[in-house]
């Protein structure tokens, strides 16, 4: 298995992606897409190994404020673009990026299209929950739906679900600002109907405040909202872990607490870490694409990689093409 990797993509590329690819190039052949030059030199400054990592020159990069659409079609040789081509010709198995996100499935769809019959592509989430892990989708690919796209959404959450965290029959929900049938606007009763005509184990409506209980497997919305959703819950679980590890009153009982609350709140962390997960594959588009953060980490970064090499083994996105294609 080949995964070509966007060396040039996020806020502190390529030095993280570097580091993120020392574990996984022992067990999957990495083909790291950049500006071979910067790739080199910066492995050299932070004396990372280039042993075992493929370098495939790209001499253009897509910034973070490229209008995306543009910068997919005039930035023909970008890092973005020529790990996508090789995924379309067959020597990469699945195509990982920190870069912009907008970018990515502007290039996606210029590059590889859509998988027949999708009308357009979503981001699946993973996110933590006191249960396990659940999918969120869409996360930022597609904020203008139709009720036809979020019923797509929601199969190939189930697809996603089923195949990646080995739920058989995974819970579908709707994203709603109340549980019952008749709330929402109309974009969300239409889809509502849909969701409850279908054969899929739908669960109705969920309300934000419930996401996180664990009783829903895949959560649909669209990608405005799920983009909200989504950095709203890593901007309340920062501010907590700040209160906590600054505030104190400077009391023998105030420090007792604070220590406690820390434990808490570390093995909390490792729960609700967003790097556990790393990136989120772009489903619908017709290849393995993976999402990250365009703030990631060296561990988000590998696992983003593991969530690449996981697709690509389990055909993730031949089962979406062959159901709803």
């Amino acid at each position: 298995m080949r995964i070509a990797i966007d060396a040039m993509g996020g806020e502190k590329s390529p030095g993280v992606v570097l580091q993120g690819t020392q574990v996984l190039k022992h067990e999957v052949e990495l083909i790291l897409v950049g500006v071979e030059a910067v790739i080199k030199k910066t492995a050299e400054d932070l004396n990372i190994s280039l042993d075992g990592l493929e370098i495939r020159h790209a001499s253009q990069v897509i910034e973070m404020d490229d209008p995306p659409s543009a910068a997919a079609k005039k930035k023909a040789d970008s890092s973005i673009r020529v790990g996508l081509q090789l995924l379309k010709d067959g020597a990469a198995q699945a195509f990982v990026s920190a870069g912009s996100t907008g970018a990515i499935m502007a290039t996606a769809k210029l590059v590889l299209g859509t998988i027949p019959g999708v009308k357009r592509p979503a981001i699946a989430q993973l996110i933590p929950t006191l249960i396990a892990p659940s999918v969120l989708l869409d996360v930022g690919a597609t904020v203008d739906c139709r009720p036809k796209y979020l019923y797509q959404f929601g199969l190939m959450g189930n697809i996603y679900a089923k195949h990646f965290l080995n739920i058989e029959q995974p819970r579908i929900g709707l994203l709603n600002i109340g549980s019952e049938e008749s709330k929402g606007n109309q974009l969300v009763k239409k889809t509502y109907r849909l969701f409850a005509n279908s054969p899929l184990k739908f669960a109705g409506n969920v309300e934000a405040n419930d996401v996180f209980r664990g009783d829903i497997d895949v959560v649909v919305c669209d990608g405005f909202i799920g983009n909200v959703f989504l950095k709203l819950s890593e901007g309340l679980l920062a501010m907590i872990r700040h209160n906590v590890f600054n505030g104190s009153n400077g009391t023998f009982m105030g420090k007792i607490s604070q220590i406690i609350t820390k434990r808490v709140l570390t093995k909390f962390n490792e729960s609700f870490d967003p790097d556990r997960y790393g990136g989120a594959p772009l489903l619908g588009i017709n290849g393995s694409c993976v999402v990250c953060h365009g703030n990631s980490s060296a561990r988000a970064i590998e696992n983003g990689i593991r969530t690449a090499m996981h697709l690509a083994k389990n055909e993730i996105i031949e089962t979406i093409r062959s159901e709803l294609g």
